[in-house]
């Protein structure tokens, strides 16, 4: 007998900035098809390097399912083995900073960038 896997999907929200600021803390969603259930993760979700304007994906990074204990009456605990991870892949905007050019206003370097958060 061959028991095909359940799909969770992680939808990534897109995100955005002004050029020279910080990243905004990167989020997604996920649906979980077993009722009661409450998918385990470790690592988070990244965005790919770059500071000029334009768009950037924003996908996987080191997110992965994880087993996962019930913590709650109702819940039941999450075998990672049960599940495949889809993740749909947002998209981080930066926009050109107003001024440029010789404005000294028009913004400053991102030393740190941004972390994902679930």
């Amino acid at each position: 007998v061959s028991i095909t896997p359940a799909s969770i999907r992680v939808i990534i929200r897109d995100a955005t900035k002004v050029e020279g600021q910080v990243d905004p803390g990167l989020e997604s969603t996920y649906v979980v098809p077993v009722a009661g259930e409450l998918a385990g993760f470790e690592g988070s979700i990244a965005r790919e390097p770059g500071e000029e304007p334009g768009t950037y994906v924003i996908g996987r990074g080191t997110l992965v399912l994880v087993d996962r204990t019930a913590q709650g009456v109702n819940e039941k605990d999450f075998k990672a083995s049960n599940y495949t991870l889809e993740v749909v892949p947002g998209t981080f905007t930066i926009t050109a900073a107003p001024g440029g050019g010789d404005n000294p206003g028009g913004g400053t370097d991102n030393p740190g960038g941004g972390t994902g958060t679930n």
